[in-house]
């Protein structure tokens, strides 16, 4: 949770589009097999047609259905090509894969790729929160290293945690007019 799944699967779907592979972005992991059918084939429930997806891009795919989750094994296997059919991207929490590759295992052979995340090193949040300073107009380091090491603890290196624990921060920072942010600052 809060690891950025959602951001980069979105991103992809813009990037697809780009290339004019025409993704359908699914946030709904509740569907039935029915309404993501539509949502490949038809309209989304859209009510206007649309060209069929080459790419089901499938946000929060840990909390499907078994049913819709066999739909999709169905929808895949049923790929003769690749030219067959859209494509297929699951996105989901540490409790997707353990449960596709039991219960699916006609879509567990299919997966050509599986990519995990982890939580960020100490120096990784560093270049983080740098790089988000840098992109809003920040060039000095606001944050101390004791302030970036008190940001990991904390954190644990989700990028979620560490959005909120500097979002705070900042704030603080703001009210009490500092120039920096110390290790006080975090922990209060």
């Amino acid at each position: 949770v809060g690891t950025g799944k959602s951001i980069l699967l979105r991103r992809l779907e813009v990037a697809l589009k780009s290339l004019r592979r025409n993704p359908r972005y699914i946030p709904y992991s509740e569907l039935s097999v029915a309404a993501l059918l539509d949502w490949a084939d038809g309209d989304g429930g859209l009510g206007r047609p649309r060209a069929a997806a080459s790419v089901l891009l499938l946000d929060d795919a840990e909390r499907c259905s078994s049913e819709l989750l066999s739909g999709l094994q169905d929808l895949v296997a049923n790929r003769r090509d690749r030219a067959q059919g859209p494509q297929v991207v699951l996105v989901g929490g540490t409790s997707l894969w353990p449960r596709i590759l039991p219960e699916l295992p006609r879509l567990a052979e299919r997966v050509e790729t599986r990519v995990a995340t982890s939580p960020f090193s100490t120096d990784e949040i560093n270049n983080y929160v740098r790089h988000r300073l840098a992109v809003s107009g920040r060039s000095a380091d606001l944050f101390s290293p004791e302030a970036i090491a008190a940001i990991a603890d904390y954190s644990r290196g989700i990028p979620r945690l560490v959005n909120q624990v500097c979002s705070r921060a900042l704030l603080l920072a703001d009210i009490e007019h500092a120039s920096t942010i110390s290790q006080l600052t975090i922990t209060e």
